[in-house]
């Protein structure tokens, strides 16, 4: 069973977004050793889960080894039901987190809170390779002041700036509510980011990799299989 005391590792690092390829992740947390792994979602889970538990049993084993542990939000490519803290029971060393999971990591306070929207949701099949609820979930009780904010996700004020350029035009073009939906999505992380004051928030989902400052929090950007580390 999961412990989120990590009273026996050294250092965080952060992944990037797998999408079920699970050989770059292995890669990653092999070459390492007594490190917290936050990855920032699109693990890639609930198309096979059979499949991908047995991955995911491989990687554990490792993690093991290594004296590491696998914190993972959900992304818009991962099941919401698989998030809700009851496989805390399937794997020692791998957490798929819930959302607004607080924990404290050598005197620094995390919060993670995952979930997007899918631009082309509208192409999938749901409850097979698309979840209706993927969204953020807005839940301001569960909102605590944090030195570090995980999303999937990000903020209005971060990088990728607006939402607009050809592609998203293209699924605005067959979706009728996905540019509301979007500018709506990301409002409300800038609502979250607002209230937890995180001196660092790390996110992913925009397959790209940038790291900018705005006002006094550092903003990462994490590409496909970035793996990154941060002191604050």
């Amino acid at each position: 069973m999961f412990d989120l005391n990590f009273s026996k590792q050294k250092r965080v690092v952060y992944l990037g977004d797998t999408h079920g390829e699970f050989r770059p992740l292995y890669e990653n947390i092999i070459a390492l050793n007594d490190v917290l792994f936050i990855h920032v979602g699109d693990l890639g889970v609930g198309f096979n889960w059979k499949k991908e538990e047995k991955s995911l049993q491989s990687i554990n084993a490792i993690l093991l080894q290594q004296n590491s542990k696998l914190v993972s939000i959900r992304g818009n490519h991962d099941d919401p039901a698989l998030f809700d803290g009851k496989y805390s029971e399937t794997f020692t060393n791998i957490y798929l987190a819930p959302d607004y999971t607080t924990f404290n990591f050598n005197g620094e306070s995390y919060q993670l809170i995952g979930g997007a929207v899918s631009i082309d949701r509208t192409c999938r099949v749901p409850s097979i390779s698309y979840w209706v609820d993927e969204g953020v979930k807005f839940l301001p009780e569960l909102l605590v002041k944090s030195d570090v904010l995980v999303t999937h996700s990000a903020p209005t004020q971060c990088t990728p700036v607006g939402v607009n350029n050809s592609l998203l035009n293209y699924w605005f073009g067959i979706d009728d509510t996905l540019r509301e939906d979007l500018i709506k999505e990301r409002k409300l992380l800038s609502s979250l980011l607002e209230v937890v004051n995180p001196k660092l928030h790390v996110y992913g989902h925009f397959h790209s990799s940038k790291i900018e400052k705005i006002n006094s929090c550092v903003h990462k950007l994490l590409d496909i299989h970035e793996m990154w580390s941060y002191e604050i």
